[in-house]
């Protein structure tokens, strides 16, 4: 799609099957960009972050099986038990 302009996207949450389109702005694409070079550069370090503040996000996460945001909370505040 060389030279195509997308206006828009969609995003679709697994869990509650809600569709929300996302306009796909100047702002966005440039966000976007740091958002993935960040990401490699995680994936380079091989450092996890820690789980988010905002956990009212993961309850419709479909890699939350495998974030595992409350057991790694837990541990890194050093209660062992799960």
């Amino acid at each position: 799609m060389t030279g195509q302009t997308v206006a828009q996207g969609e995003i679709f949450y697994w869990r509650s099957r809600r569709r929300v389109t996302v306009p796909i702005d100047e702002p966005l694409r440039r966000m976007t960009e740091t958002a993935v070079a960040h990401a490699r550069q995680l994936m380079e370090s091989s450092h996890i972050p820690l789980p988010i503040s905002q956990r009212q996000k993961c309850k419709h996460c479909s890699i939350q099986p495998i974030c595992l945001p409350d057991e790694v909370t837990r541990l890194k505040s050093g209660n062992q038990e799960l």
